[in-house]
């Protein structure tokens, strides 16, 4: 008798110790399913660089660094928003080769991996502008020269090239005075969000932008220019 009750507790030890790790699985199987479940988080940070544009784009664990400043103060923002483990940049986009906008590349090249670059394709002939040229041509990364109506698909969102070189030509526009009005505009659509940066470009370029039907809605415009009177028009 003393020998079943023994066998019986056992049994029951066995039989609890089942369902604990049955439920205790369900659970963990439930937090996974509603944590994928839940659509990634988009965040733009305008890192503080000073007189510069240096805008990071993340959804997920997917980044996108959008000039880099004109100096290594970019690393601050970097370091704070780019996980230690992941270490690297998917995309980095030269929007034009002025040096407030390029400056902080050298030091992101010495501390990060870059996926491929999305370059403005007319390379300044500043002394600067040349060496990060040779710079990111000796890495062997991909690098795509872009063209306005260019769509790339990246993980759950839509980046799509508004404005560019081949657009400055296609405008008739003839020279232009500065690499201002060749900034590379970028606008990223997402299910329910619209964001929308245009680098250096004047008010003219945007307007043509606008009527380009290039955008669709636009939740949110990086100010070109840095808020340049010359820059986002009324």
């Amino acid at each position: 008798m003393v020998q079943i009750q023994q066998v019986t507790k056992s049994f029951m030890k066995v039989a609890t110790s089942q369902i604990f790790i049955t439920i205790l699985l369900t659970i963990l199987l439930i937090g996974v399913f509603f944590y994928l479940s839940i659509p990634p988080r988009v965040k733009i940070v305008a890192c503080d660089v000073g007189q510069g544009d240096a805008i990071l784009v993340t959804y997920g664990q997917f980044n996108m660094l959008i000039d880099s400043g004109p100096n290594r103060a970019i690393l601050e923002c970097l370091n704070q928003e780019i996980s230690p483990l992941k270490k690297g940049i998917d995309v980095a986009v030269i929007t034009h080769w002025d040096l407030d906008h390029i400056g902080g590349f050298e030091s992101v090249l010495q501390n990060y991996r870059v996926g491929f670059w999305l370059v403005n394709p007319t390379v300044a002939t500043s002394q600067a502008a040349q060496n990060l040229w040779d710079q990111i041509q000796s890495q062997g990364t991909k690098i795509i020269f872009p063209v306005a109506g260019d769509d790339f698909i990246l993980p759950g969102i839509r980046a799509r090239l508004a404005w560019s070189e081949l657009t400055r030509q296609l405008s008739q526009a003839g020279a232009l005075p500065n690499q201002n009005q060749d900034s590379i505009a970028l606008y990223w659509q997402l299910p329910s969000f619209g964001f929308f940066s245009g680098g250096d470009l004047e008010c003219d370029q945007e307007l043509a932008v606008a009527g380009s039907g290039l955008l669709n809605s636009v939740t949110m415009i990086k100010i070109s220019h840095h808020g340049s009177k010359t820059g986002t028009c009324q």
